[in-house]
């Protein structure tokens, strides 16, 4: 059956607005359970709990389920999280009715984790701690407390202080795209540029993986390590080829994270660490377009009578 790429080309721009350049921490390994061992669900009260969907990761936002466990309405309007390992965002002012029992969802940006001592899990600040503050219409707030089942506020405090010690060891990005044409596809050609930072140890780039519908890979074929910074070196280059890796119309259409291609690195500690590599969001919608046209040219090849 011939594929109707094109009916996801309106995508687009709404995936290009998914990611902000911003580079977040993936663990290369399974990451430290930080899921309470007790979970005690308040009876009677309003209270809260933390989530987060897949769509909700490239957005930067986690859920906080109001949860009206009484017998009455209340009315929302708005909702905020405070924890000590958190900076503290800006509260969701979408009010919304409660009914009773009844359970509603507020997403809330995530503004980044506030790192204590080397921001691991052993001075991570009590998961107990946190609260969520509900201010109502009638002008009153309260206080409630949180249920972390998932174990959210742990995952995204390691995630985030991880990501900020890769920062202050060694810059990564990618940057300086330019088209190509390669075995007669359209294709792009970018950079990844390693800058030494606080590292004084050997620094070095480890694998490359792309996303859904994309392929990272060097541009020559190479071993790992795929690219070094010796003590003394302050800053190297990895030519990358970017290519459309599926072409399905359900891989296009139904992507949350397009664009975050993730690298694995030693910053000099002798521990592999993943890092998540974001394209700036200028480039993002040609990139989007680029492996749409591959995919047409491939579809048309492999539909073509010999």
């Amino acid at each position: 059956m011939k594929r109707r790429l094109a009916l996801v080309v309106g995508t687009v721009a709404a995936l290009a607005g998914i990611a902000t350049g911003c580079t977040t921490y993936t663990p290369a390994t399974q990451p430290v359970d930080v899921t309470p061992p007790t979970v005690v669900v308040p009876h009677d009260v309003v209270f809260a709990e933390l989530g987060q969907e897949r769509e909700d990761v490239p957005l930067n936002l986690y859920q906080v389920q109001i949860h009206n466990d009484t017998d009455a309405e209340v009315d929302v309007a708005s909702t905020s999280m405070r924890w000590s390992g958190f900076h503290t965002s800006p509260p969701n002012t979408k009010g919304t009715k409660i009914a009773p029992r009844a359970v509603v969802d507020q997403p809330v940006p995530f503004s980044g984790a506030s790192c204590v001592g080397d921001g691991t899990a052993a001075s991570m600040p009590s998961i107990g701690s946190a609260t969520a503050v509900i201010t109502f219409t009638n002008g009153t707030k309260s206080t409630v407390p949180v249920v972390d089942a998932n174990g959210i506020l742990g995952k995204l405090y390691l995630s985030d202080c991880e990501r900020q010690n890769i920062d202050k060891a060694v810059t990564i990005t990618l940057t300086g795209f330019k088209d190509v044409t390669n075995d007669g596809l359209p294709r792009a050609e970018a950079t990844i540029h390693l800058q030494r930072g606080a590292s004084t140890g050997t620094i070095r780039l480890l694998d490359t993986k792309g996303t859904v519908i994309f392929t990272l890979a060097p541009l020559s074929p190479t071993n790992s390590p795929l690219l070094t910074l010796s003590g003394d070196q302050r800053s190297a280059d990895l030519p990358v080829l970017v290519t459309e890796a599926r072409c399905e119309d359900h891989a296009f259409a139904e992507t949350k994270q397009p664009f975050l291609f993730v690298v694995s690195i030693d910053t000099g500690d002798g521990v592999e660490h993943g890092y998540n590599l974001v394209p700036d969001v200028s480039v993002q919608p040609h990139l989007f377009n680029m492996a749409i046209a591959a995919c047409k040219i491939k579809n048309a090849t492999a539909t073509s009578p010999p």
